[in-house]
Protein backbone atom coordinates (compact mmCIF):
# COMPACT_ATOMS: atom_id res chain seq x y z
CA UNK A 1 0.00 0.00 0.00
CA UNK A 2 2.71 2.36 0.60
CA UNK A 3 4.31 2.03 -2.41
CA UNK A 4 1.32 3.02 -4.53
CA UNK A 5 0.59 5.62 -2.53
CA UNK A 6 5.17 6.76 -3.21
CA UNK A 7 4.03 5.86 -6.75
CA UNK A 8 1.37 7.87 -7.45
CA UNK A 9 3.07 11.05 -5.62
CA UNK A 10 6.25 10.09 -8.23
CA UNK A 11 4.15 10.78 -10.96
CA UNK A 12 1.86 14.00 -10.03
CA UNK A 13 5.41 15.65 -9.29
CA UNK A 14 6.27 14.47 -12.44
CA UNK A 15 3.29 15.52 -14.09
CA UNK A 16 3.33 19.23 -12.16
CA UNK A 17 6.87 20.12 -13.02
CA UNK A 18 6.52 18.93 -17.40
CA UNK A 19 3.04 20.25 -17.23
CA UNK A 20 1.63 23.80 -19.66
CA UNK A 21 1.27 26.74 -16.93
CA UNK A 22 -0.93 29.81 -18.07
CA UNK A 23 1.45 32.65 -17.76
CA UNK A 24 -1.25 35.08 -18.82
CA UNK A 25 -1.97 36.96 -21.93
CA UNK A 26 1.38 37.84 -24.15
CA UNK A 27 2.78 41.90 -23.67
CA UNK A 28 1.83 43.93 -27.13
CA UNK A 29 4.65 44.28 -29.70
CA UNK A 30 5.14 48.43 -29.92
CA UNK A 31 5.54 49.20 -33.42
CA UNK A 32 8.82 51.31 -34.16
CA UNK A 33 7.97 54.92 -35.18
CA UNK A 34 8.28 55.95 -38.88
CA UNK A 35 9.58 59.32 -39.83
CA UNK A 36 6.96 62.02 -40.08
CA UNK A 37 8.43 64.79 -42.47
CA UNK A 38 7.35 68.21 -41.03
CA UNK A 39 8.12 70.38 -44.41
CA UNK A 40 9.35 69.36 -47.83
CA UNK A 41 12.47 71.05 -49.00
CA UNK A 42 15.27 70.75 -51.29
CA UNK A 43 19.14 70.40 -49.49
CA UNK A 44 20.97 73.64 -50.23
CA UNK A 45 24.30 74.80 -49.78
CA UNK A 46 26.85 73.83 -47.14
CA UNK A 47 26.56 75.27 -43.65
CA UNK A 48 27.78 74.86 -40.11
CA UNK A 49 26.51 72.39 -37.66
CA UNK A 50 23.64 73.38 -35.75
CA UNK A 51 24.40 74.82 -32.70
CA UNK A 52 21.22 75.22 -30.16
CA UNK A 53 20.67 78.41 -27.83
CA UNK A 54 22.69 78.13 -24.62
CA UNK A 55 20.71 78.27 -21.36
CA UNK A 56 17.90 77.18 -19.03
CA UNK A 57 14.39 78.35 -21.12
CA UNK A 58 11.86 80.98 -19.82
CA UNK A 59 8.30 81.31 -20.91
CA UNK A 60 7.85 83.79 -23.71
CA UNK A 61 7.19 86.84 -22.07
CA UNK A 62 3.45 88.07 -22.97
CA UNK A 63 2.11 85.03 -24.75
CA UNK A 64 -0.52 83.55 -23.52
CA UNK A 65 -1.40 79.47 -24.16
CA UNK A 66 -5.60 79.51 -23.95
CA UNK A 67 -6.59 75.78 -23.21
CA UNK A 68 -2.97 74.88 -22.76
CA UNK A 69 -2.97 73.87 -26.49
CA UNK A 70 -0.01 75.27 -28.62
CA UNK A 71 -2.62 75.03 -31.75
CA UNK A 72 -4.58 78.52 -29.90
CA UNK A 73 -1.45 80.29 -30.29
CA UNK A 74 -0.16 82.21 -33.98
CA UNK A 75 3.54 81.29 -34.48
CA UNK A 76 4.58 84.72 -36.18
CA UNK A 77 3.29 86.48 -32.82
CA UNK A 78 5.01 83.78 -30.88
CA UNK A 79 8.18 84.36 -32.94
CA UNK A 80 8.03 87.97 -32.13
CA UNK A 81 7.82 88.17 -28.52
CA UNK A 82 10.20 85.44 -28.13
CA UNK A 83 13.51 87.37 -26.31
CA UNK A 84 15.57 84.19 -26.56
CA UNK A 85 16.65 84.23 -30.29
CA UNK A 86 20.11 84.59 -31.57
CA UNK A 87 21.13 87.55 -33.23
CA UNK A 88 18.23 89.44 -31.35
CA UNK A 89 17.99 92.94 -32.97
CA UNK A 90 18.89 90.83 -36.79
CA UNK A 91 15.64 88.48 -35.83
CA UNK A 92 13.58 91.16 -34.83
CA UNK A 93 13.99 93.21 -37.53
CA UNK A 94 14.12 90.64 -40.01
CA UNK A 95 10.61 88.93 -37.87
CA UNK A 96 8.82 92.72 -38.80
CA UNK A 97 9.71 92.40 -42.30
CA UNK A 98 8.13 88.86 -42.51
CA UNK A 99 4.96 90.86 -41.82
CA UNK A 100 4.82 93.19 -44.91
CA UNK A 101 7.81 92.31 -46.99
CA UNK A 102 9.20 88.98 -48.56
CA UNK A 103 12.89 89.45 -46.33
CA UNK A 104 11.87 86.55 -45.08
CA UNK A 105 8.91 83.55 -44.76
CA UNK A 106 7.77 81.87 -41.53
CA UNK A 107 6.52 78.33 -42.23
CA UNK A 108 3.74 76.55 -41.35
CA UNK A 109 3.21 75.50 -37.67
CA UNK A 110 4.20 71.79 -37.23
CA UNK A 111 2.54 69.90 -34.04
CA UNK A 112 4.43 67.10 -32.89
CA UNK A 113 4.76 65.81 -29.23
CA UNK A 114 8.29 66.01 -28.72
CA UNK A 115 8.27 65.29 -24.57
CA UNK A 116 6.70 62.88 -24.17
CA UNK A 117 3.96 64.79 -22.01
CA UNK A 118 0.62 64.45 -24.30
CA UNK A 119 0.53 67.71 -25.21
CA UNK A 120 1.37 68.53 -28.73
CA UNK A 121 4.49 70.97 -29.04
CA UNK A 122 4.76 73.76 -31.80
CA UNK A 123 7.21 73.27 -34.50
CA UNK A 124 8.21 75.68 -36.86
CA UNK A 125 10.98 77.77 -39.27
CA UNK A 126 11.78 81.33 -40.18
CA UNK A 127 13.48 81.14 -43.51
CA UNK A 128 15.68 84.23 -44.30
CA UNK A 129 17.06 84.18 -48.23
CA UNK A 130 18.50 87.51 -48.78
CA UNK A 131 20.77 86.62 -45.30
CA UNK A 132 21.22 83.07 -46.96
CA UNK A 133 20.16 81.35 -43.16
CA UNK A 134 17.30 80.40 -41.46
CA UNK A 135 16.16 79.16 -37.79
CA UNK A 136 14.38 76.57 -36.32
CA UNK A 137 12.08 76.92 -33.43
CA UNK A 138 10.38 74.58 -30.60
CA UNK A 139 8.12 75.05 -28.15
CA UNK A 140 6.17 73.36 -25.30
CA UNK A 141 3.72 74.43 -23.01
CA UNK A 142 4.04 74.65 -19.22
CA UNK A 143 1.78 76.08 -16.94
CA UNK A 144 0.09 77.88 -19.26
CA UNK A 145 2.49 79.56 -21.41
CA UNK A 146 4.76 79.12 -24.28
CA UNK A 147 8.26 78.11 -23.45
CA UNK A 148 11.13 78.04 -26.24
CA UNK A 149 13.10 74.31 -26.06
CA UNK A 150 14.97 74.73 -28.92
CA UNK A 151 16.39 77.40 -31.55
CA UNK A 152 19.18 76.63 -34.08
CA UNK A 153 20.35 78.41 -37.18
CA UNK A 154 20.18 76.15 -40.04
CA UNK A 155 20.56 76.34 -43.80
CA UNK A 156 17.43 77.59 -45.51
CA UNK A 157 17.12 74.34 -47.68
CA UNK A 158 16.83 72.35 -44.94
CA UNK A 159 14.11 69.31 -44.28
CA UNK A 160 13.09 68.00 -41.39
CA UNK A 161 11.17 64.97 -39.68
CA UNK A 162 10.49 63.58 -36.44
CA UNK A 163 10.21 59.88 -35.56
CA UNK A 164 8.21 59.19 -32.42
CA UNK A 165 9.62 61.77 -29.79
CA UNK A 166 13.20 62.49 -31.93
CA UNK A 167 13.73 65.49 -34.12
CA UNK A 168 15.91 64.42 -37.00
CA UNK A 169 17.44 67.92 -38.87
CA UNK A 170 19.00 67.17 -42.98
CA UNK A 171 21.95 69.53 -44.37
CA UNK A 172 24.49 69.31 -46.89
CA UNK A 173 28.05 68.98 -45.53
CA UNK A 174 29.34 69.14 -49.04
CA UNK A 175 27.27 68.57 -52.38
CA UNK A 176 27.56 64.80 -51.79
CA UNK A 177 27.57 64.61 -47.95
CA UNK A 178 24.60 65.05 -45.96
CA UNK A 179 24.87 65.42 -42.02
CA UNK A 180 21.74 64.17 -39.96
CA UNK A 181 21.35 65.85 -36.94
CA UNK A 182 19.05 64.26 -34.02
CA UNK A 183 17.06 66.36 -31.00
CA UNK A 184 15.52 64.69 -28.37
CA UNK A 185 14.12 65.73 -25.39
CA UNK A 186 16.60 65.96 -22.51
CA UNK A 187 14.86 68.11 -19.75
CA UNK A 188 14.51 70.84 -19.62
CA UNK A 189 15.04 71.08 -23.54
CA UNK A 190 15.77 69.27 -26.77
CA UNK A 191 19.07 68.34 -26.71
CA UNK A 192 21.38 67.45 -29.78
CA UNK A 193 22.29 63.67 -29.27
CA UNK A 194 23.68 62.09 -32.47
CA UNK A 195 25.03 63.56 -36.11
CA UNK A 196 25.13 60.80 -39.03
CA UNK A 197 26.96 62.35 -41.69
CA UNK A 198 26.12 59.78 -45.13
CA UNK A 199 26.89 60.07 -49.09
CA UNK A 200 23.70 61.60 -51.10
CA UNK A 201 22.86 60.23 -54.73
CA UNK A 202 23.50 63.07 -57.21
CA UNK A 203 20.29 64.91 -58.59
CA UNK A 204 18.72 62.18 -61.27
CA UNK A 205 20.49 59.04 -59.53
CA UNK A 206 23.74 57.07 -60.76
CA UNK A 207 24.52 57.63 -64.31
CA UNK A 208 26.59 54.63 -66.70
CA UNK A 209 30.30 56.05 -68.51
CA UNK A 210 30.43 56.22 -71.68
CA UNK A 211 31.11 53.73 -74.23
CA UNK A 212 34.93 54.73 -74.22
CA UNK A 213 35.65 55.44 -71.24
CA UNK A 214 34.56 52.37 -70.36
CA UNK A 215 36.82 50.60 -72.63
CA UNK A 216 39.59 53.15 -71.64
CA UNK A 217 39.24 51.73 -68.11
CA UNK A 218 40.22 48.12 -69.40
CA UNK A 219 44.02 46.77 -68.98
CA UNK A 220 45.79 47.31 -72.16
CA UNK A 221 46.95 43.80 -73.77
CA UNK A 222 50.11 42.74 -76.06
CA UNK A 223 49.54 42.85 -79.80
CA UNK A 224 50.49 38.97 -80.04
CA UNK A 225 48.35 38.08 -76.88
CA UNK A 226 45.42 35.67 -78.02
CA UNK A 227 41.83 37.57 -77.75
CA UNK A 228 40.41 35.93 -74.15
CA UNK A 229 37.43 33.36 -75.22
CA UNK A 230 34.05 33.81 -74.76
CA UNK A 231 34.41 30.57 -72.27
CA UNK A 232 37.33 31.79 -70.18
CA UNK A 233 35.43 35.57 -69.80
CA UNK A 234 32.80 33.40 -68.11
CA UNK A 235 34.38 32.25 -65.78
CA UNK A 236 35.69 35.18 -64.82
Amino acid sequence: MLLAVLAAVSVTGCADAGGLHDAGSAQPVTPHPSPSPLWPGTVGSAAASPAPTPGSPHPVPGVTVPEGDLRNVDARTLLLADQTQPLENFWLHSMNGCRTTSLCQVEPAQYRDLTGDGHLDLITAVLMPMARTAFLNVYTVQDGQAVPILSTEVQPGFSAETIGTDLVVHQLVTPLTERSTTYRWVPPRLSLVSQLTTPVTPPGGPTSPPADTTADALPEQSPAAPAPSATAGSTG
